[in-house]
């Protein structure tokens, strides 16, 4: 009595390599899209602090007459993600209220060298008096399209 052979199972080796190039193309094309969503969503995170200190500068400015230039003296709690002591002091942002005569921005976030997305640095988000959303780029920085609200 004969033996019944099997048929070979498996994948061959030029399958193998035909799948692992598939899969390293999809990964070069998906990872710059990747890299701009994390920083988008570490933008909407500042812009809505951003909108909160504008609330609290609003506030004060009702109650003294005058905006403030001190974090200190607004009446909310600001991140200080390094525990240095200093209020404003963000995971990705450093917020701070930069009021000079005729400055019309409330606040601002400037973008921190943590977790930076490769390609995108050196932008600084502010908000002003209206709540309008600007992004500003120092030398060779790159802003990420602000979300419409």
């Amino acid at each position: 009595m004969k033996k019944s052979e099997m048929p070979l199972m498996g994948f061959t080796l030029i399958e193998i390599i035909i799948a692992l190039i598939i899969v390293g193309i999809l990964a070069i094309i998906a990872l710059p899209g990747y890299g701009r969503v994390t920083e988008r969503s570490r933008q909407a995170e500042a812009i809505s602090i951003l909108s909160v200190m504008r609330g609290a500068q609003l506030r004060y400015s009702a109650d003294n007459g005058t905006y403030t230039s001190s974090l200190t003296d607004l009446d909310i709690e600001l991140p200080d993600n390094n525990n240095n002591g200093i209020r404003g002091d963000g995971k990705f942002f450093d917020y701070t209220l930069p009021l000079s005569p005729g400055d019309t921005d409330l606040a601002r976030a400037a973008r921190n060298n943590a977790s930076r997305t490769a390609g995108i640095s050196g932008y600084t988000l502010k908000v002003d008096r209206n709540g309008n959303i600007l992004c500003t780029t120092a030398g060779a920085g790159d802003c990420v399209d602000i979300p419409s609200s």
